[in-house]
């Protein structure tokens, strides 16, 4: 099961239909990665996301979001994307995972610019053709990640993932192809990916491949770790996110599953869309609270790579900093 273009020693992945038996495998091999691997500690420094929240800045948080999504949204609001333009002079996104190509408008809102967007993503999804037709900037492309090499721009200088690599199984394979593409166009590259802490093996029940710890990602920053690159590893959220997310997505998520295995009938209902305002407040509280405090277990990891750098943009975003030894 092991493979050396994984940051897991293994790939199973709990996107495909496996039976108990795998599910239950599944489970065991992210709690022994999560815990042991790689065998060696690996020190790095993270810093707690504390996140500029105000009024304005909240209101543009959908009502009915997860944590995770929330905190992520959070994140990239939160960037001088003022600073990233003119260290770029124009971005050209490539997007892996894209979904429904959301997140491609959102970083032209953000950044206020024409920027070129490209979203690959295994699965066409309904919304592509719209989109690319009301906004001409966007191009999607179904592939998978295996192979990107030949379908990156040379222009591009913004790799962007949002809950994607979790869900790749050979993950260090699709990094070491970026870091190919950055050596060989020595373009100013700014690569922003968002994934999934240990945590969420128990929050996100069966989902991807696996979870990421500072050891795990240490495979991940070496790749990078030349002069011309700097990386920075955030750690969004803690145990107020995490508890909110157990009550309104894992706990229902669990009785349905249960209800539907003793052959109950049950009507499903989702508070966080059954009661936005109050869900919402209590959103906005756990992010606040845990950005006061260095989480040993974060919601979420963005993890930032600036390659070929003019400026180290993202040093001085605000955060707690904390050492820690996985």
């Amino acid at each position: 099961m092991k493979s050396a273009h994984s940051t897991s020693f293994h790939i199973v992945n709990a996107d495909d239909k496996l039976g108990k038996v795998k599910l239950f495998l599944w489970v065991l091999l992210n709690i022994i990665n999560n815990t042991y691997f790689p065998h060696r500690n690996t020190k790095i420094k993270i810093k707690q996301f504390s996140p500029n929240i105000s009024d304005s800045v909240w209101a543009r948080i959908p009502k009915a979001i997860s944590p995770a999504r929330g905190l992520t949204e959070l994140f990239l609001l939160n960037i001088d994307w003022q600073a990233v333009q003119i260290e770029l002079d124009h971005l050209n996104v490539f997007d892996t995972g894209c979904g429904s190509g959301r997140y491609g408008m959102m970083l032209a809102q953000l950044s206020k610019s024409k920027l070129t967007y490209l979203g690959i993503d295994p699965i066409v999804h309904p919304q592509w053709k719209k989109r690319q037709e009301e906004n001409n900037y966007l191009t999607f492309k179904q592939i998978s990640s295996d192979d990107i090499v030949t379908d990156i721009p040379e222009n591009t200088n913004f790799f962007f993932t949002n809950s994607s690599i979790e869900h790749i199984e050979n993950d260090l394979a699709f990094f070491r192809q970026i870091n190919a593409f950055i050596d060989r166009t020595k373009n100013n590259t700014i690569q922003i990916h968002f994934f999934p802490s240990s945590i969420c093996l128990w929050l996100y029940l069966w989902h991807g491949v696996r979870q990421y710890t500072p050891r795990t990602i240490s495979k991940i920053i070496n790749l990078f770790g030349h002069a011309h690159s700097y990386s920075i590893l955030y750690s969004l959220g803690g145990s107020s996110c995490n508890r909110l997310h157990y009550r309104f997505i894992t706990k229902p998520t669990v009785w349905a599953i249960l209800k539907s295995m003793l052959g109950m009938r049950f009507s499903w209902i989702n508070q966080r869309k059954s009661h936005k305002e109050g869900y919402w407040r209590l959103l906005k509280a756990a992010i606040e609270k845990d950005a006061l405090i260095s989480s040993s277990n974060p919601t979420y990891y963005a993890l930032v790579i600036h390659s070929n750098f003019s400026n180290r943009l993202f040093e001085n975003m605000g955060s707690l900093t904390m050492n820690t030894t996985d």
